[in-house]
């Protein structure tokens, strides 16, 4: 496992468009609005560059496995907070700890940075996703009703906690 950088844009980007097809009630962003864009490598090197916010990638063998980004916030009041997003595990590598090794290493960061609490959203169909959050530390503080809207429906979204300090 390792801090992705801008030479692992195009397997983020790859892994992320795999994401968007296989699980698209995980996320906000769709195929379709991530397909458009013509610079979508680029978009995410710069990311990855980025010093705001962290990306670990986790390998089998020399394939991209899984990825989180951990998001600290900048606002002054709000340094205290942190915000996992983009969480994903290739379904082939789901039920080896891959996810739980993610997020650890997600909080693990958070932690030395003096960050006192770490938030996430996961839709609240996800119970395999909700049970591994629960399992490292994660508590359901909120739900929002009817929070993202697909041509099926609606799907409300779990708002959940992880208190470090």
């Amino acid at each position: 496992m390792k801090v992705l950088g801008g030479g692992d844009a195009e397997a983020y980007a790859e892994l992320r468009m795999q994401a968007l097809e296989e699980s698209p009630e995980a996320f906000a962003s769709t195929l379709e609005e991530e397909r458009q864009n013509p610079d979508l490598v680029r978009k995410y090197k710069e990311r990855l560059e980025g010093s705001r916010s962290f990306t670990w990638g986790i390998k089998a063998g020399n394939e991209l496995a899984g990825v989180i980004t951990l998001l600290p916030m900048q606002m002054q009041k709000l340094q205290h907070k942190a915000t996992i997003l983009a969480m994903y595990v290739k379904p082939a590598f789901r039920g080896y700890g891959f996810g739980s090794r993610l997020v650890e290493a997600a909080l693990k960061q958070a932690d030395k940075d003096g960050v006192e609490q770490v938030q996430l959203t996961v839709v609240s169909g996800n119970g395999h996703a909700v049970r591994l959050y629960e399992a490292c530390g994660f508590s359901v503080f909120s739900t929002e009703k009817e929070a993202m809207k697909t041509a099926d429906g609606y799907d409300d979204e779990h708002w959940m906690v992880c208190f470090l300090k």
